[in-house]
């Protein structure tokens, strides 16, 4: 920490005063008898002191915020205990505020942002934290209660795969039941911003999480249950010919495609695929109209992932697939070491696909009618609360302000980050758990100007 103590006494006693998380180092030099040194290191564990609040409130989920924040008379929302801080006078009192969370759910449909208004100081920090021996859970989810879900639509039925028992599907209405994040996907996008913001407003998808897990994307082909690291994949068999705008001969990107019956179409790039899977691609065409089709693979390289629209499904004699017109995939598909033709090994596959639902378990978003499908396991809709949709697009909490801790407070369900730390110095986040995330647990962005910002001893588990 860069303080000298000790002088040449055979033992001393130091208190830290420096509070920055992460290892702290204790350094000895030692001289022996004959005049030698030697200098010891150790990593030591540094206590970090939390002062008595001078000042302290309460917000539980039963409150109310015509209450005066009292133990007896919680707040109802965080921005209430948030907005009475800013109307104290700065500085705070020795000891700061604390911002006691009572047990209970708190469901978080917009980011509590505490800015430089909101700052603590060295002696006088702005602290929210859970009350003594009590869960108090943050949540960028929505519950669902049985009784929102229907069985699948008659007008859907003949699009479930052979086998399916159609009467486990059930449906839900994500326009009703307020879910913004329910698509469609972009024409293009990252493997890793499926179920992100993306490009922000309503754009993105949302998770869906069944008695305490995380649930699949419906996917051909199935993810393999035991290991997804062994889900298997397609294979595309041959870039397809046409007239390219880059005069290959082969539609690597954009050109125009000839189908099996004559028909010319322009496409984003075209591939073949195997015999083996004609049946499921058949069966595709009608999901074409019903909020489209995306394929996801590695197009190029096996480091690139990408997700793309389809334009075209030729299941005649050339069975290939379009993307769609104006997609355009960074640097084409294609092996690019087996360029124009590709080298039939690009991994490639489909998702969100009702066509595809049947494993368990698995859901999938139809985009025209705005209703999400499960496949239940068993017969009956899902029980009561046992279903949770991830719909928070935005951190949980962002701090651009400084000396403010969050301590002891569960986090759960966003599709963003838990807590994200905008510039400001000596935030901490301690104590924490964060479970069945979307995004990062805790973003320190230090390029926003940030120091001496930190993380301690918090449980994260379940993360996308």
């Amino acid at each position: 920490d860069g303080r000298a103590v000790g002088a040449d006494a055979a033992s001393f006693s130091y208190a830290p005063d420096v509070q920055d998380v992460g290892t702290h180092w204790l350094e000895v030099r030692e001289t022996y008898a004959d005049g030698t040194d030697y200098t010891r290191r150790w990593g030591v564990r540094v206590r970090i002191p939390e002062p008595a609040a001078a000042i302290q409130y309460y917000v539980s989920p039963s409150g109310s915020d015509s209450g005066d924040g009292s133990l007896g008379a919680p707040f109802l929302t965080l921005e209430k205990a948030r907005d009475k801080i800013r109307t104290l006078g700065r500085p705070l009192p020795p000891g700061g505020v604390t911002v006691f969370l009572r047990g209970g759910t708190y469901v978080r449909t917009a980011t509590l942002t505490l800015n430089a208004s909101d700052s603590g100081s060295a002696g006088a920090p702005v602290v929210y934290r859970n009350y003594p021996g009590e869960t108090a859970i943050l949540s960028g989810g929505k519950r669902v209660a049985s009784a929102q879900f229907s069985p699948l639509a008659s007008s859907e039925v003949a699009r479930v795969a052979p086998g399916v028992d159609t009467s486990r599907i059930w449906e839900l209405d994500l326009v009703a039941l307020g879910i913004t994040k329910r698509g469609p996907f972009p024409n293009t996008f990252g493997e890793w911003q499926i179920f992100n913001a993306l490009a922000g407003g309503s754009a993105g998808l949302c998770e869906v999480f069944y008695n305490g897990s995380r649930m699949r994307l419906s996917r051909y082909p199935n993810h393999n249950l035991a290991d997804d690291t062994q889900t298997a994949n397609l294979k595309v068999n041959g870039i397809a010919a046409g007239a390219d705008n880059a005069g290959t001969g082969y539609l690597n990107a954009a050109g125009n495609y000839t189908t099996s019956t004559g028909s010319v179409v322009p496409v984003g790039g075209a591939f073949h695929f195997n015999t083996a899977d004609a049946a499921h691609v058949a069966r595709w065409q009608t999901a074409m109209t019903k909020g489209g089709v995306w394929v996801v693979g590695y197009w190029r390289v096996p480091w690139q992932i990408n997700g793309a629209k389809v334009g075209v499904l030729d299941t005649g004699a050339k069975q290939a697939i379009g993307l769609a017109s104006g997609v355009s995939i960074n640097g084409g598909i294609g092996y690019k070491y087996s360029r124009p033709a590709g080298n039939k090994a690009e991994p490639w596959w489909v998702v969100n696909l009702l066509e595809e639902l049947d494993q368990p378990g698995e859901w999938c978003i139809d985009f025209s009618r705005n209703r999400l499908y499960f496949l239940m396991d068993a017969a009956g809709a899902p029980p009561d609360n046992s279903m949770v949709i991830s719909d928070l697009g935005s951190p949980v909490i962002q701090i651009s302000g400084s000396h403010v801790n969050i301590r002891g407070l569960t986090f759960e369900h966003g599709l963003a980050q838990g807590v994200q730390v905008l510039g400001g110095s000596r935030n901490l986040v301690a104590g924490c758990t964060f479970r069945n995330m979307g995004g990062y647990p805790v973003d320190l962005n230090n390029v926003s100007g940030g120091t001496h910002n930190g993380v301690l001893s918090c449980e994260m588990s379940d993360l996308a």
